[in-house]
């Protein structure tokens, strides 16, 4: 008798397929490319935007009630297959094979061929971004490429395959959501006028109406995905009658399956694993995997995820978000969704650490999914560089600010952050280390006082909002900036606040319940720490306008400074900053006074020759004028948004980078400050010792030894005292407004005297008469007026150092340069009430001209006064220009030591000594053509008449590269400068 083969058993495929991974399955394959091509396929076929978007609700609903019946298919016949196996149970074997052929042969191929290749090209497009399209080679190799990679993943393991799904739907909806964000942003802003007779054209013919919802359905394509998968989803029954018969199942773990029917257990060899998973056994012994202990509470939980992404993030990323969305509206809703995100991210490592209960993190889900190439280049690169780098970051940042209460009145050395900060790292590495227990006592305390600090904040936040401050609130959506750029530059610096959601699953095995209290953690501490950040940006922005948030350089001091006063300390680091002693009336004289130099007495004989006529000559001083105006008003605007000082330097850097920053920094600091220092002391020495010599021109020698004697006066005076400084500045603008109004009342007392010199300049018939229209002349006149005004931008050289800029600063603009304005104007008319056009055009000094004509005996008091002018426009210049050397050295462009105040006279010593240097090295300097190309010609209009200087000055600035790689982009010779930093410190000390 023959014998009988054993009864064969069916082996089913796993349920892994939860209500996550079903509803990702499902949206996930639904959300395509559909929604990114079809919206104006359908607009196009329906003809209207309200017509359109009644489609789109059609078409959902139409899916909607499709998948339901699908559902309830799916529940009655409990099989995988999706319409093959409804049609082989209803209408037979020969219908479902035709079906099934035609649907492995030819539908699901050329469908999945057709994503691939669409994928393909968005993948490839940025790099072919010149080119019409990408190399059609090129976008099926990547296409292929594609296709095998999901079947391995789909071959390898279905929760891989799942949790692939997952991530990619999370990336859709995410993309989606942004896009929502931007139109509801447009709609906010009153952008409606799409929706205005939204139904006008709208095609009601049965062709465009069919073509419209084909559009739609295709782009809804994908609701029964899940049909197809029915015996790997668990509980696929819910809802339905449950039959009494029990289905014969299968499960497996490790590379075994074992199959149940009735009495009868079989063990079905499927795949051997490659290795022990957890605990195993061998014949050459027991092999225990050891477990780490499970310490880790629920309150140990929570503050390991709200202690981590509660760092310095609050406290530097507010102004930044804030400059990039533009309005606080926008940026607190910015806020808001980061922090959803947060908690979608953490929910979805919530559900991975539940499925993959081990530490971690993202090495281990690397090693799970995508198996030991990945993993171990993830975690070399984590575990050389990315967490060292991190740790010994953060160690530094505590060091400083731990050893800067010791260090009140300048920065602490760099040794002693460095070995505070190793103390730090090897004291919590002892701690961890030796007992889990103190690990979370210490994150529990740290975590406490973190969220005290920001309570703090909040406490008085809410204080100033019951006392009525809620004007920042006022059109809080108005300037947002909805640009793509924008709103993605604003949500990373707001996520980046936000890390740390994914703490708890490196410690996953050291977890009490993890599949508990790893999602109990995620729900409490995420939404805490978002409901947190977004009560204390309101408390910023009810503190700080939104101006202030955006300038300042720690949110937190400056928000300490205002609410707490002296106790501002708390929020501080302590780092030294030169004092806010300029006032109005400072302001007015720094600007003013640098204004007033010597051009008004050299300029109005040039400025004649080249435009030619007396009429035309007080034309150009008073579009002079306003054109100084205007560009001072903007100056004052960008100096209240940029609230630093270091003037074109600092504006440069935070615009277009560190680069062109430098170059204007070594340009103005090595040439043109210290060039236009040696002129205007030379200009000084001229005046000052002309009375004693009037029959013949001084020697150049004493000339020069007086300017540098002028040049040391100036520089000790801004050294010793900023009060010393400013008041030196007041008092010569007084004598400065002083001589320029006796030259004016000298000129309307000629006016009361009708003479030739009267009706030949300032007669309407002779005034513009010889007026010279070129270009050239034009340019030139221009160039010489606008010289003349020349400091109108110094006070944003110091804008630091200025009490309320956002005030001030403008306040300053409006009364310095219209002043300056008039007296010249003033000061012009009597120099042409007195002189005649030859006498002004050929005179060497116009103000002793004029003195000589008016005053008589007493003219040498001009020469005095274009003295005394051109000795405040030199301190003005010293004052403003040592600070933009400050300022370039602090932002690493010059050696640090220049970036060094007087710990107890807080001024900006070492810049100063250092252009103090140059300037004398350019006094000293037989040959200033370079010099003086660089400063006096690179204006000059350069359409008529270039010349070979224009190359000097633009070989001078380019050559700035030479240095900029090595020594500022590469950081060579850093020993060199440290050590010279730290010789200049004490010397200087």
């Amino acid at each position: 008798m023959e014998d009988t083969p054993q009864q064969q058993q069916q082996l089913s495929l796993r349920r892994e397929v939860g209500l996550v991974g079903a509803v990702s399955l499902i949206a996930g394959t639904m959300i395509g490319s559909g929604i990114f091509m079809s919206p104006q396929y359908v607009l196009l076929a329906i003809g209207s935007p309200g017509a359109s978007l009644v489609l789109w609700a059609c078409c959902g609903a139409l899916a909607m009630l499709a998948s339901l019946s699908y559902a309830e298919l799916g529940t009655v016949i409990r099989e995988s297959g999706g319409e093959y196996t409804y049609i082989l149970k209803t209408s037979g074997p020969v219908v479902a094979f035709l079906l099934i052929f035609s649907s492995v042969m030819f539908v699901r191929p050329a469908g999945v061929a057709g994503i691939a290749l669409s994928f393909a090209e968005y993948a490839v497009a940025p790099f072919y971004a010149d080119c019409a399209a990408p190399p059609v080679a090129v976008v099926k190799c990547v296409a292929a490429v594609v296709i095998l990679t999901l079947a391995v993943v789909n071959c390898l393991d279905v929760r891989f395959a799942m949790s692939v799904q997952v991530f990619f739907l999370v990336a859709k909806v995410f993309a989606l959501v942004v896009i929502v964000i931007g139109g509801v942003t447009m709609l906010v802003q009153g952008h409606v006028h799409n929706f205005e007779d939204s139904f006008a054209n709208t095609n009601v013919g049965i062709n465009p109406i069919g073509i419209a919802f084909y559009q739609g359905l295709w782009s809804y394509d994908g609701w029964n995905n899940l049909n197809y998968v029915t015996e790997e989803l668990k509980r696929p029954e819910v809802g339905a009658v449950r039959s009494g018969a029990r289905v014969p199942s299968a499960r497996g773990t490790a590379g075994v399956a074992t199959v149940e029917s009735g009495e009868n257990r079989f063990a079905v060899d499927t795949v051997s694993p490659s290795r022990p998973v957890g605990r195993s056994n061998s014949m050459d012994g027991n092999q225990q995997h050891l477990c780490l202990r499970r310490d880790v509470g629920i309150t140990s939980a929570v503050s390991f995820i709200a202690g981590t992404m509660m760092g310095s993030g609050i406290f530097i990323t507010p102004q930044t978000v804030l400059s990039a969305i533009g309005s606080p509206g926008a940026s607190l809703v910015i806020w808001f969704c980061c922090g959803l995100l947060a908690t979608l991210g953490a929910l979805c490592y919530a559900e991975l650490g539940t499925v993959i209960p081990e530490s971690g993190g993202e090495y281990v889900y690397f090693l799970r999914i995508m198996g030991n190439v990945m993993a171990f280049v993830f975690v070399f690169s984590f575990v050389m560089v990315m967490r060292p780098a991190s740790a010994t970051g953060i160690a530094l940042s505590f060091a400083e600010y731990a050893v800067a209460p010791i260090y009140p009145g300048c920065t602490p050395p760099v040794l002693v952050v460095k070995c505070v900060a190793a103390v730090a790292i090897l004291l919590l590495t002892l701690v961890n280390c030796l007992n889990v227990n103190w690990v979370n006592g210490i994150q529990v305390t740290s975590m406490v006082v973190k969220v005290a600090a920001l309570a703090v904040i909040i406490v008085g936040g809410v204080v100033m909002l019951f006392m009525g401050h809620t004007e920042n609130f006022e059109d809080s959506f108005e300037g947002t900036k909805v640009g793509v750029s924008s709103i993605g530059i604003a949500f990373y610096q707001g996520l980046w606040s936000y890390d740390g959601w994914n703490t708890l699953n490196y410690v996953t095995e050291e977890l009490k319940r993890p599949e508990v209290n790893l999602p109990r953690a995620v729900l409490i501490a995420v939404p805490m720490v978002t409901v947190l950040y977004l009560l204390v940006n309101i408390s910023y922005l009810t503190v700080m306008t939104p101006n202030e948030l955006m300038s300042s350089n720690a949110v937190a001091v400056t928000w300490g400074n205002k609410v707490l006063g002296s106790w501002g300390w708390i929020m501080s680091h302590g780092g030294l900053k030169i004092k806010r002693e300029l006032g109005l009336i400072a302001g007015v004289a720094l600007v003013a006074g640098t204004m007033i130099g010597s051009g008004i007495f050299m300029s109005p004989q040039f400025l004649l020759a080249n435009v030619g006529s007396p009429g035309a000559s007080l034309l150009i001083w008073t579009l002079c004028g306003l054109v100084a105006m205007l560009a001072a008003l903007s100056y004052a605007e960008i100096g209240t948004i940029i609230t630093e000082s270091g003037g074109d330097f600092i504006y440069i850097l935070r615009i277009y980078g560190p680069c062109p920053a430098f170059f204007a920094a070594i340009t103005y600091i090595l040439v043109m400050k210290p060039a236009g220092i040696a002129a205007v002391s030379l200009s000084f020495a001229e005046y000052a010792i002309a009375p004693f010599y009037s029959d013949c021109a001084p020697p150049a020698s004493l000339l020069k030894c007086t300017a540098a004697a002028t040049i040391l006066v100036v520089a000790t005076a801004n050294i010793l005292n900023v009060r010393l400084a400013i008041r030196i500045q007041v008092v010569f603008l007084v004598a400065k407004v002083f001589a320029l109004i006796t030259i004016v009342i000298g000129g309307w007392a000629s006016l009361a005297d009708t003479t030739h010199v009267i009706s030949t300049n300032l007669n309407v018939e002779n005034a513009f008469k010889g007026t010279q229209l070129s270009l050239s002349a034009i340019g030139m006149a221009f160039y010489q007026g606008l010289w003349s005004f020349d400091g109108w931008s110094s006070l944003n050289n110091v804008t630091e150092e200025l009490k309320r800029p956002e005030v001030n600063l403008p306040r300053v603009v409006l009364i310095a340069v219209p002043m300056v304005t008039v007296l010249y104007l003033l000061v012009n008319i009597s120099y042409l009430t007195v002189m005649t056009p030859n006498e002004l055009m050929s005179s060497n000094a116009i103000a002793v001209t004029w003195g000589n004509k008016v005053l008589g005996s007493w003219g040498w008091i001009m020469s005095v006064a274009a003295a005394l002018s051109a000795f405040g426009s030199l301190n003005g210049s010293f004052f403003s220009g040592g600070r933009v050397c400050f300022v370039a050295a602090r932002e690493g462009h010059m050696p640090d030591i220049l970036a060094m105040a007087h710990v107890h006279r807080l001024t900006p010593s070492p810049a100063l000594i250092f252009t103090t240097a140059i300037s004398l090295l350019v006094l000293g300097t037989s040959n200033l053509l370079l010099t003086s190309s660089a400063i006096f010609l690179v204006l000059a209009p350069i359409i008529d008449d270039p010349q070979i200087e224009y190359l000097y000055v633009t070989l001078f600035i380019f050559s700035g590269i030479l240095v900029y790689i090595p020594i500022i982009h590469y950081k060579l010779c850093p020993g060199l400068l440290t050590r010279i930093t730290l010789f200049l410190q004490l010397f200087l000390e």
